[in-house]
């Protein structure tokens, strides 16, 4: 892709479309570690226990561990980064894709159902699935008609996938775990596209969509992390 397309391309517009509007800066992000009311820096105290066995005398003597003990130090430190990490990504993740929870139309199940013609092109399939959503939105006979017609201009204006290299960045569509018949729409675009986004998002809430800005549940190695420094700590008791 161009250069261009890789910098990040603002979203803020599409927080117009939902009642619980927030502003960006609204969500959670990660904290850090807080530290006690002692003084220096060196006296900090974890607030979750998957760190709590760090070292918290004022001298730390690595040479008095056991080699099982420094192994184990270095399993829960790289846990507990790990799981931060995930939340940071998860947290970044949600102010930059535009993710909406919509029910079944058949332009989504058609979108979602769409596979990869070359799996050593992951990025080709976000295109087809973008495609399939247009063009099946464009013939929804709950689009409007001014949003039909900017999803027919788009559709003849790139006739072919290989056209929007660049210009579609990220796109997923598909059913719920929970709910088959409710979808997950995500998707980011380059600033070009941004009126068949704005239409598209306003087609979607008004099929009964929500827009979502929240980070994603924890995902199963996340839980996994966590149900083994669980493990770890009967072990220990």
């Amino acid at each position: 892709f161009s250069y261009e397309a890789r910098i990040p391309v603002s979203m803020d517009w599409v927080r117009n479309w939902n009642s619980g509007e927030q502003s960006s800066s609204s969500g959670s992000f990660p904290k850090s570690p807080a530290r006690s009311n002692g003084k220096g820096k060196g006296k900090g105290k974890y607030r979750n226990s998957s760190a709590d066995f760090r070292q918290q005398s004022k001298k730390f003597r690595p040479e008095t561990l056991t080699r099982l003990q420094a192994v184990e130090r270095v399993a829960r430190s790289t846990a507990a980064l790990s799981q931060r990490t995930a939340r940071t990504v998860a947290f970044l993740f949600s102010q930059a894709i535009v993710t909406i929870l919509v029910p079944e139309l058949a332009a989504l199940k058609n979108a979602a159902a769409a596979v990869s013609q070359d799996p050593s092109k992951p990025h080709e399939l976000a295109i087809q699935k973008w495609g399939c959503m247009i063009k099946g939105l464009a013939v929804d006979a709950k689009t409007s008609p001014q949003h039909a017609e900017i999803f027919n201009a788009h559709v003849h204006q790139f006739p072919k996938a290989d056209l929007l290299e660049g210009k579609v960045l990220y796109c997923r569509v598909k059913a719920t775990f929970r709910d088959s018949e409710l979808y997950l729409v995500q998707f980011r675009v380059a600033d070009s596209l941004q009126a068949v986004a704005v239409s598209l998002v306003e087609t979607l809430v008004k099929a009964g969509g929500s827009v979502s800005y929240t980070p994603a549940a924890r995902c199963n190695e996340e839980r996994w992390v966590s149900e083994d420094l669980a493990a770890l700590d009967a072990l220990g008791q």
